[in-house]
Parts: C-alpha cells; structure tokens; sequence
C-alpha cells in the first residue's frame, strides 16, 4: 500500500494499531476492557504515524535527489517549512502536488504555444525522458536540456549547471 501511493496515513497506520490491539488481548486475555482495547489501537496508530514522520526527510531526499548526501540541510529544511509552516503560501502547492491535483492534461496549451519552451531536467529522473518525449510531440519548438547527476530537482542539485543552461536559453 505505502509503495503504491494511494493509501493515506490513516490507512497506512491501521494494521500496526491492530496489531497492537491484538497483543494487548493476547497479553491480559479476560482481562482486556474494551477503553483498554481502543486506547492501545489509537497508539498504535500514534507509533506508527510518529515513526512516518520522522522518515519524511530521509524519504524526501532519496526520492528527489541522486546524490542525497551532497544535499545542504537548509534546502531541505527549506522545502520542509515552505510545506508546513504557517503563513507560506507554497504549503498549498506542496499539498496540492502530492495530492496529484496539479496532474492536469496541458496538451491543449503546448499544442497553442508559439515561441521557444526549455525543459531543464535532471537525467536520473525515472520517466523523464519518456514525460519530455510526450511534451516534444506536441510542440516541437521544445528545447530539452538533461542534467547530469540529478534527479527531480536538479536546480539545487546541480544549480551551477542550471543556471549555465538557463543563460544560454535566455541569450539566444
């Protein structure tokens, strides 16, 4: 379920809350109120939650990065405060991407737009080449620039190239 994305966290947590209800019932047998029962459930959803939590950075970095390791904190925890913390506004794109609402068809717009488009991408992306060569059929007046040693965000992985590229777009 959590490989797939498609569960939420509520689901995600609940064969761990059962499990523990279930020890709990093991462990006191005749003993086991049904307050008793629904509080060890409701922790092990906590437990489970809490643990999820605490992988989100590691997961965020492996999914998004080549070379996590080269990664400043301060990116990361950029990113992190942009999609939690009150008063910025870039929370609500941050929910709306991972909730797959930006996933809308814009073939109608690349078909209608007339002047140069670059796509900067990083090269280890999964599908990426495959994503760009859709966008290409459309419009053929898109220019495709593939990063070396980047995956999704190859602006802060490989900025210096980034910036490279963008200049000699902007110049031409």
């Amino acid at each position: 379920m959590e490989n797939e994305g498609t569960a939420t966290i509520d689901m995600l947590a609940d064969p761990f809350a059962n499990m523990l209800r279930e020890a709990l019932k093991a462990v006191l047998c005749d003993k086991c109120t049904d307050d008793m029962l629904n509080m060890f459930y409701f922790l092990g959803k906590w437990v489970y939650i809490i643990d999820a939590v605490d992988d989100t950075e590691k997961d965020f970095k492996n999914k998004y990065f080549y070379n996590p390791d080269n990664i400043d904190e301060h990116d990361i925890l950029s990113y992190m405060k942009a999609a939690h913390f009150p008063d910025y506004s870039s929370k609500y794109a941050f929910s709306s991407y991972t909730g797959k609402y930006m996933n809308t068809n814009i073939v109608h717009a690349l078909k209608e737009i007339n002047h140069s488009i670059a796509i900067i991408a990083g090269e280890e992306e999964k599908n990426i080449k495959n994503t760009v060569s859709n966008y290409s059929y459309y419009n053929n007046s898109i220019e495709t620039i593939f990063i070396k040693y980047a995956k999704h965000l190859p602006h802060l992985e490989m900025s210096d190239k980034t910036i490279e590229h963008i200049k000699l777009f902007i110049d031409e």
